[in-house]
């Protein structure tokens, strides 16, 4: 179970922290400068998962630069040619601008919701472990809460002040 719970803290935080990465790239630059920019072609990207498309984003700097970049997320469905679209970039480094309106802050939720998914499971499933596991090394000598206290048993024998057993006859010699 230890070896279980091990695997998927490893998966949560991973794709947790994946969704983290993916989602602040789509966020715009806290030292940056927003710009209008315009789809002018679409990056075609093949994998094991077949193919997929990557914006090309054309846009204009403050200062009058002319500045082309692909998309950093790529998706099986792809923007219309021509469609506007909210960059991001630093005056200092254009080319490494962003696209805000791709599917990176959805993507980014997703993995990171996936992730969070599986660590608070997993945590809330150690911690029920764990306390079955505790009471059941009490439960031997565990105290049964508001039970009524019982007086043993009243000893049928009866003794006088002289130590004469009532019942039996017999001098218990106090």
């Amino acid at each position: 179970m230890l070896v279980v719970s091990f695997f998927l803290l490893l998966f949560g935080s991973l794709f947790a922290g994946i969704g983290g990465f993916i989602w602040s790239s789509a966020q715009p630059y806290s030292d940056g400068v927003l710009a209008a920019g315009t789809v002018v072609d679409h990056d075609q990207r093949s994998g094991g998962d077949g193919t997929t498309w990557a914006s090309v984003v054309q846009f204009e700097t403050q200062d009058g630069q002319e500045i082309t970049f692909v998309g950093s997320v790529s998706s099986s469905s792809r923007a219309a040619i021509g469609s506007q679209v909210r960059v991001s970039y630093r005056p200092e480094d254009p080319f490494g601008a962003r696209n805000l309106d791709d599917a990176g802050a959805t993507l980014g939720l997703v993995f990171m919701g996936i992730g969070l998914v599986a660590l608070t499971g997993t945590v809330i499933g150690m911690f029920v472990s764990a306390t079955k596991r505790l009471r059941s090394r009490g439960s031997g000598s565990q105290m049964v809460p508001n039970a009524p206290v019982q007086a043993p048993p009243r000893n049928q024998a009866q003794w006088d002040s002289s130590g004469t057993d009532f019942i039996g006859g017999e001098d218990r010699g106090f």
